[in-house]
């Protein structure tokens, strides 16, 4: 069963700013793929979290994971506390994905201190966690805030920086459509043509039930068209839907 841990008040990322979360998790995971999503109450689908690859370290028996928000994500999030849903999957080789991490998530406009973030936290490159979360043996979790981050008045200084370093009008989620078993090959292939003109650098598949789930593998047939590899999951029932992201 999957831990909890909301993402809100002093933990919630800064609306419009990348958003880094280091999760210990037990056990060696170092050889598993992560995905995990985010989507609004409504259930449409707010954007994907990206991943470093994870370290194992033998004497805690843990494993490090580093989890990201680009900005571009994190400014299509509610201010509003509780509006969407987010988890984090990992998935062995050749075993189903499991839910490691699940939650409620929001916004906030407001940070402490600047500096904390300008440079490091606001860029979509690599910076040092806002977040660090410790999950136990027993599936609880502890959680650290990094020195800085905090919700308080916006300053001059970042108001600036937000100014100066705005968020691109295409980023985010650049195409979707909902599929079902017909739209499948024999092979368990899904071609989507999405006419984007560039390759997509996401791609995120959320079953029936809102749940995001990790195809087996995306081939880029053109700078406008893909086949996500669903053989694994054939045959699938409902109706499924898949999210680009630009």
């Amino acid at each position: 069963m999957a831990s909890i841990f909301n993402f809100s008040g002093e933990y919630a990322p800064e609306q419009g700013l990348a958003f880094r979360v280091a999760l210990s998790y037990p056990g060696d995971w170092s050889a598993a793929a992560f995905l995990g999503g985010i989507e609004a109450s409504s259930g449409a689908p707010l954007g994907s979290w990206s991943f470093e690859a994870p370290s194992y370290d033998d004497g805690t028996d843990t494993t490090q994971i580093n989890c990201t928000l680009a900005r571009s994500i994190t400014a299509a999030l509610p201010l509003a506390p509780g509006n969407c849903n987010y988890d984090i999957l990992a998935r062995l080789p050749d075993q189903e994905p499991v839910r490691i991490l699940r939650g409620r998530m929001s916004a906030t406009d407001v940070i402490s201190d600047p500096s904390a973030l300008i440079g490091s936290g606001s860029t979509d490159g690599s910076f040092a966690p806002q977040v660090r979360l410790t999950v136990q043996v027993n599936g609880q979790v502890t959680v650290e805030g990094v020195a800085g981050f905090s919700t308080a008045i916006v300053d001059a200084a970042i108001a600036t920086y937000i100014a100066q370093n705005p968020v691109s009008g295409d980023a985010g989620i650049a195409f979707e459509t909902t599929f079902t078993s017909t739209n499948l090959t024999v092979a368990g292939l899904l071609p989507v043509v999405h006419d984007l003109n560039r390759r997509p650098s996401g791609v995120v598949v959320w079953n029936p039930v809102g749940e995001s789930v990790a195809p087996d593998g995306v081939d880029v047939i053109s700078l406008n068209a893909i086949a996500i590899n669903l053989e694994s999951f054939v045959p699938i029932s409902g109706t499924w839907r898949v999210s680009l992201v630009a």
